[in-house]
């Protein structure tokens, strides 16, 4: 090829890509045009604010502190403390597409973030446009199916809404490529970057991946053999398979040094506990079947958005293309869809969730640009018309039948159980009129007559690129409105809290008033100090702990602050309480200068010496009084019995058992009490369906979510203690949404202030940890005492390694999920060091992945190189 040849070629690569990346970005612009209309940014605030609350939150927070500075250590800011690289890894801590803010100006943060998500979907499509184009696939083809992909359902659903969830759907079309060229014999290097990358932006999506890629690999291989007419030996397969899993492996090992810790976390995470399968309802499976024809998102987070246009070339390329690893795998992720083991599967066993709809996308835009390639103009032939026509009567018909069923189901419980039952016949008849009617367009040659002859592959191509745009347009239109321009984002900033974070001389936390589920957020991480709130998919599972052991109200993310639980407030420090205007406020703080912020003096110092008690003794104390205990021991299981004088006294209510429904309440009086009085009470069973109960008395309001097995948000939580303001004279429990749920169990506890502050003040005057200094993965202080169980307030993690006078002494869960360390009596100096764990085994393990790929590399390209040079 002569220079000249070069150049032209390198000149039509360049207007390919010109006009590629000019289209899609023009397409992009359109779909997110309401979002400029309305003012909006990227960063979702619907429901529980996710988008600002976590995903921007913590890629500020990171980007603020150095991204990586914190990597391999501790945050103290995140929740009662957590492993960095385990939390922040979730929110895209090692993605590349954030090297982009260290250029883009930040001083808008929300602009910055919404400039990153908009390149991720550009990136989708990129990949999309390098797959087709591998495939020999033609410019307009290439083009439109790229942008189809990236104005697909799960992407403009998830990429600004959850952007951590984004690596899978944007880098798959690499990794198919990468398996296709391994099994070719080709270069492995696509498939093992493909891999890292995916893996070290979500360890997540490369779990789903991981399970897409040993189906595609093994259907591929075995369909590319079948095409050459060669016999599949088990030698041959098991040979291809070792090749491809090598690749793929290479790119896991190489990623090591976050996956291992991040595994770790998630094993060890609040999480972790398997959820049960929930099948899903009528609702579930017609909003399924929706997201086929229109733009929906759907339940279960099913985002396919497919419509009319893109079933009419899939059933065109089915019938044509059976031999393709593309179809097969869609008709299989189809199907999987509709089935909760496969959705709990995919979803790392956790609970029923279709996350994986970008991988349906992904094969039905791919097996429909190939079809098309390979039809190039010529006209549709009756096999094929008559696929597309049978194939929409199908997919109308179960649109029909999911409707109907539906419908029955959401009737169910408000109509006459006759009228249900003349339903269901009706519903029964329709089911089988379909099948027939399905069943017998397979005989007719020529169905809907002229009409069906007009049919043609231009046409659909144009219909679906037009519908296609329309439907993202028009889904963005409504999805934009869950946004704001950044308002949400700013009010979690206040003066109160900057006024806490600037406290540097001791190690203190800010609590604050909470009324629920709906208020958990990450404000520490927002202001920079230390806090008692958080909103973390990587919690750890001791947080988790502490927290229910200590009766306080649990949800998987984390915490939402502490009810103004004076005991609990002074173990951990909390010296600061901020309290809105009207809002209650604990009688241990008083009012300072700063608005809205509280002060006491009566709390446990960080690194308080304690002496032990045992577990099995606390646990046997009513969960009220836990808190109190906690204020004259450190709780540890290698303790022993040690004496305790309960502070507080149960008092029956004698309320037997009731049943709200939603909507419904009920109240009853409290007598005048000088002191703390919390009200103790069960649920009968988990509700069927998520269900919001709030418990109210005066100022104190806690919204309480509780969800069944299977779903997401279920805790396993049936007990309840919740304080009462101290001027209230009512209590009401009300059932604000979700189906009936059944109280019962209920009971005060009380506890005379005059026994409280004593324990406080007792607390606050103990021995502690003097001249502490904390880094990101260390802290160390001079402890003077008579000896006992020096107490941190911090989330216990086997990473923690402590030395006394420094000799190595072990580091005990205690209270539940803190930590403690014995000190004998004297003077000593105490260093705790955090390493997070297998850290240092997973750098070696990808040190030595990232040498064996670079040392394969250089052997590969010289023996590339070498067949060069001794060619004629």
């Amino acid at each position: 090829m002569t220079l000249a040849d070069k150049k032209e070629k390198i000149v039509r690569a360049l207007l390919r890509w010109g006009a590629f990346l000019g289209i899609a970005t023009g397409a992009l612009c359109i779909t997110t045009l309401p979002f400029w209309i309305r003012g909006n940014s990227f960063a979702w605030v619907g429901t529980y604010r996710d988008g600002v609350t976590q995903h921007l939150t913590f890629l500020e927070y990171m980007f603020r502190r150095g991204i990586f500075g914190g990597v391999g250590g501790y945050d103290y800011n995140m929740g009662l403390g957590a492993d960095y690289i385990a939390s922040f890894s979730y929110y895209m801590l090692f993605d590349p597409v954030n090297l982009l803010l260290f250029v883009l100006p930040t001083g808008n943060f929300s602009a910055a973030y919404s400039v990153l998500i908009g390149v991720k979907l550009l990136i989708a499509a990129v990949c999309m446009f390098v797959y087709l184009g591998a495939h020999g696939v033609r410019q307009s083809l290439r083009v439109l199916f790229s942008v189809a992909y990236m104005l697909s359902g799960y992407m403009l659903f998830s990429f600004v809404r959850h952007p951590d969830l984004t690596a899978g759907a944007m880098y798959l079309p690499l990794v198919a490529l990468g398996i296709e060229r391994v099994v070719q014999k080709k270069a492995p290097f696509l498939l093992t970057i493909s891999v890292f990358v995916i893996t070290i932006g979500s360890f997540y999506m490369a779990y789903m991946v991981t399970l897409y890629a040993v189906a595609y690999a093994a259907l591929y291989y075995v369909y590319a053999m079948r095409g050459r007419g060669e016999a599949i030996t088990a030698r041959k397969f098991f040979a291809v398979f070792f090749r491809t899993a090598g690749a793929y492996a290479a790119g896991l090992l190489a990623a090591s040094f976050v996956l291992l810790p991040v595994a770790y976390g998630y094993i060890h995470g609040a999480r972790s506990a398997g959820k049960g399968i929930a099948l899903y309802s009528t609702r579930d499976i017609l909003s399924f079947v929706g997201g086929f024809f229109a733009p929906i998102a759907g339940n279960k987070y099913t985002a396919v958005m497919f419509n009319v246009f893109t079933l009419a070339l899939c059933a065109a390329a089915g019938s044509v293309m059976r031999q393709n690893a593309h179809r097969t795998m869609s008709i299989v992720l189809s199907v999987g869809i509709f089935v909760p083991l496969f959705g709990y599967a995919m979803n790392l066993f956790n609970y029923a969730s279709n996350r994986f709809v970008y991988m349906l996308s992904f094969g039905v835009y791919a097996l429909s640009a190939e079809y098309l390639q390979a039809r190039a103009d010529t006209p549709m032939t009756e096999k094929e018309r008559g696929a597309v026509l049978r194939g929409s009567a199908a997919a109308i018909a179960v649109l029909l039948n999911a409707a109907a069923w539906a419908g029955i189901g959401e009737l169910i419980g408000k109509i006459h159980p006759a009228a249900i039952a003349v339903l269901c016949v009706a519903a029964v008849v329709l089911l089988c009129g379909s099948v027939y009617v399905v069943y017998r367009l397979r005989r007719v040659r020529r169905a809907f007559g002229k009409w069906g002859q007009k049919l043609s592959l231009r046409g659909l191509a144009v219909a679906f690129a037009a519908v296609t745009l329309a439907g993202a347009v028009s889904y963005m239109a409504v999805y934009s409105a869950e946004f704001d321009d950044g308002t949400q984002y700013k009010a979690l900033q206040s003066e109160a809290e900057a006024y806490v974070a600037a406290q540097t001389d001791e190690f203190v936390r800010l609590d604050q008033f909470v009324s629920g589920y709906g208020d958990i957020a990450n404000r520490p991480l927002n202001n920079g100090y230390k806090g008692t709130l958080s909103y973390n998919t990587m919690s750890p599972g001791a947080l988790q702990d502490f927290l229910s052991q200590n009766g306080v109200y649990v949800n998987t993310h984390g915490m939402s602050g502490l009810n103004g639980r004076s005991a609990l407030q002074a173990v951990l420090a909390a010296a600061y309480y901020r309290a809105p205007s009207g809002t209650y406020v604990p009688t241990q703080y008083a009012p300072t200068e700063t608005v809205e912020l509280y002060k006491t003096e009566t709390y446990l110092r960080f690194g308080t010496v304690l002496p032990a008690m045992s577990q099995a003794q606390w646990l046997q104390l009513p969960v009220a009084e836990r808190q109190y205990a906690l204020l004259q021991y450190a709780v540890t299981e290698t303790a022993d019995a040690a004496p305790y004088t309960p502070i507080g006294n149960a008092r029956d209510l004698a309320i037997e058992m009731f049943v709200l429904q939603p909507g419904e309440q009920r109240a009853f009086s409290v007598a005048p009490y000088e002191g703390e009085r919390y009200l103790q009470f069960s649920i009968v069973d988990f509700p069927a369906k998520d269900t919001l109960f709030r418990v109210s008395c005066g100022r104190t309001v806690l919204d309480m979510l509780s969800a069944p097995r299977g779903k997401q948000m279920h805790t396993g939580q049936k007990n309840f203690l919740y304080k009462l303001d101290e001027a209230g004279r009512e209590v009401c429990v009300r059932n604000v949404s979700g189906t009936a749920v059944a109280f019962t169990d209920l009971s005060l506890y009380e506890a005379p202030l005059s026994a409280l502050n004593e324990r406080l003040v007792a607390g606050a005057s103990l021995p502690h940890l003097e001249q502490t200094r904390f880094s990101k993965d260390a802290f160390d202080g001079i402890v003077c005492s008579d000896g006992g169980e020096l107490l941190i307030p911090l989330t216990y993690s086997a990473g923690w390694r402590a030395r006394i006078d420094g000799e190595e002494t072990p580091v005990r869960k205690a209270d539940g999920g803190l930590m403690a360390v014995s000190v004998p009596a004297g003077t000593h100096t105490v260093t705790f060091a955090y390493t997070a764990p297998l850290w240092l085994p997973s750098k070696i393990l990808s040190c030595f992945a990232g040498a064996g790929i670079l040392a394969f590399a250089g052997v590969y390209i010289g023996v590339r190189v070498a067949k060069k040079t001794k060619k004629p």
